[in-house]
């Protein structure tokens, strides 16, 4: 069985081109640019939960390393001397699994009265969180997969703006196009004496996807953003997104699909719930918007007495498999 995730309908504004606002010559390919190369090694990690203690043993030393409940950091102790082996109980923890965060929202009348009230839960993007002697952050996940890498360095000039003060740069590591895991650059961001500092995206395979500078002030200027696909779209384009670990020989594309690559981007989702639709008896409004989009406030759901929003983050590092219709 296919495993298809996210059945969506696309307005025809999705593969409008959008573009360039600066050459991407301009700004570096994270590989070619030597980032990747500043990767350390990272420890691996196995867990074991027995029903009341939650253990970890790691194939290399790490300064401290925390357990995450809700998004709350519990430090584990260290049960050998080398830095290698933690435990945590899990006795007086959140009410929830680990690696997962408790959403609670409520709708109001005019006078302010809950009227409605929910909650659940959803899968956080990482359980455990840690430290290396050289300062390194590591992020895992709740089965030991190691998902982000973050360090620090400072001179660099990769946005050719200038030697920085501060340079953090963000490793993923998750399933390529073939299913095999890889690191890879996910961001930079690069401080500047002046309180300034350009913010870059990357792609899976070094290129980048978006360049921001933000001022002192905190304005936002685009300066790159990666063309998007340019072509006439039939009415009617329905989108599977399919994970990176399935094959591309596996998928059932038809005669007129094909398939697209999305190699990471953030998308904004908006859940929103409008008392005021269907006659008064309520409706979901769902919106999606990129990262740029999402700067702008202008762009946020209007949320007033009536009506409640959830917003949460997808990074898109998935298959699409376009399929027309007519």
């Amino acid at each position: 069985m296919k495993r298809r995730f996210l059945v969506l309908m696309l307005a025809a504004a999705l593969i409008i081109s959008v573009a360039s606002v600066a050459s991407a010559a301009k700004f570096p390919n994270a590989q070619a640019a030597g980032i990747l190369d500043l990767l350390p090694e990272i420890p691996e990690m196995k867990t074991k939960n027995d029903g009341s203690t939650q253990s970890v043993t790691l194939s290399a030393p790490m300064e401290w390393l925390c357990a995450i409940w809700n998004w709350n950091w519990v430090q584990m102790e260290w049960t050998n001397g080398d830095h290698t082996e933690a435990s945590v109980p899990m006795s007086g923890q959140s009410n929830t699994q680990q690696g997962y965060g408790i959403w609670v929202n409520a709708n109001f009348d005019d006078e302010g009265n809950v009227t409605w009230q929910g909650t659940g839960t959803y899968e956080m993007p990482y359980a455990y969180d840690g430290g290396l002697a050289d300062g390194t952050n590591v992020k895992f996940d709740r089965f030991g997969n190691p998902v982000q890498v973050t360090i620090e360095k400072s001179g660099t000039e990769y946005f050719a703006n200038g030697a920085s003060t501060k340079t953090t740069i963000v490793f993923g590591h998750q399933d390529d196009s073939e299913g095999s895991k890889k690191y890879y650059v996910a961001n930079v961001k690069e401080e500047y004496a002046d309180g300034s500092y350009i913010f870059g995206h990357f792609a899976m395979n070094g290129d980048p996807t978006s360049v921001y500078l933000i001022d002192a002030s905190g304005a936002y200027k685009l300066l790159y953003e990666r063309p998007k696909p340019q072509g006439e779209r039939p009415s009617h384009c329905i989108v599977w997104w399919i994970a990176y670990d399935i094959p591309d020989s596996e998928i059932d594309v038809p005669e007129n699909g094909f398939i697209k690559v999305i190699e990471g981007e953030y998308i904004y989702h908006g859940g929103v719930w409008d008392q005021d639709l269907n006659d008064g008896a309520g409706g979901n409004v769902e919106i999606a918007l990129s990262e740029a989009e999402y700067a702008d406030q202008a762009n946020w759901p209007k949320i007033g007495y009536n009506t409640w929003s959830l917003w949460w983050t997808e990074y898109t590092g998935y298959k699409q498999v376009w399929v027309y219709d007519d």
